[in-house]
């Protein structure tokens, strides 16, 4: 859990879960109002998850 802003506005959630020899990959974001979720907050996930995708592909590398 992450709590983003200076009074900690929005709370981004980040769980992982083995289903099948998978792993599920669930996000939950808490805006405080509407108004935070039109700012373009929403936008950085791609980027966030490109990153997590780089991260374990050494993670593999690195284990072998």
């Amino acid at each position: 859990t992450n709590e983003e802003g200076d009074s900690g506005k929005t709370i981004t959630t980040v769980t992982f879960e083995e289903n099948a020899g998978k792993t599920l990959l669930v996000v939950h974001d808490l805006y405080p109002s509407k108004e935070a979720i039109d700012s373009g907050s929403t936008g950085a996930m791609p980027e966030t998850l490109d990153q997590l995708d780089a991260f374990l592909v050494t993670l593999g590398s690195s284990a072998g």
